[in-house]
C-alpha cells in the first residue's frame, strides 16, 4: 500500500537525481547535428498533455539547446506566437519528430507504460 513514508522516501530521491544529459545527435534530414537535453522523466511527464503529436513536439521544443527553437525570430518567420512549440513541425519532418522525440523519452528512462494506473484485484479464499 502507499503509504506518507513511501511518498517521503520518493520526495528525497528525486532531490538527489541526476543532472540533465545533453547529447549532440546527427539529424539526417539536415545532415547536421543538434544538442538535445535528456531532462528527467518527471519533467517528461510535464510536457505530455495527451495529444500524441503536441506531446511529441512539446518535449523536442523545450529539449533542444542547439538550434534553439524558442527564438522570437523563428516563432515569428513560422508565425508560431500563439503555439510556439508547433515551430517544431514547421523545421522538421515527421519523421524525424517521431524519432527525435521517442530517443528524448527513452534517454530520460520515461517509458509511457510506468504512467498507467493498474486496478489491483483482491482475491478472496
Amino acid at each position: 500500500m502507499l503509504s506518507i513514508q513511501k511518498l517521503l522516501e520518493i520526495k528525497k530521491s528525486e532531490r538527489g537525481a541526476k543532472e540533465d544529459v545533453v547529447e549532440t545527435l546527427l539529424l539526417k534530414e539536415f545532415g547536421d547535428n543538434v544538442k538535445v537535453r535528456i531532462p528527467s522523466p518527471t519533467e517528461i511527464q510535464d510536457y505530455i498533455k495527451g495529444n500524441a503529436d503536441d506531446d511529441m513536439e512539446n518535449i523536442i521544443y523545450n529539449c533542444m539547446i542547439e538550434p534553439k527553437l524558442s527564438s522570437n525570430e523563428l516563432i515569428t518567420a513560422y508565425a508560431c506566437e500563439n503555439t510556439p512549440f508547433k515551430v517544431v513541425s514547421h523545421v522538421f519532418a515527421r519523421e524525424t519528430i517521431l524519432h527525435l522525440g521517442n530517443y528524448i523519452i527513452e534517454g530520460s528512462n520515461a517509458m509511457l507504460e510506468s504512467f498507467t494506473v493498474q486496478k489491483v484485484v483482491d482475491i478472496k479464499n
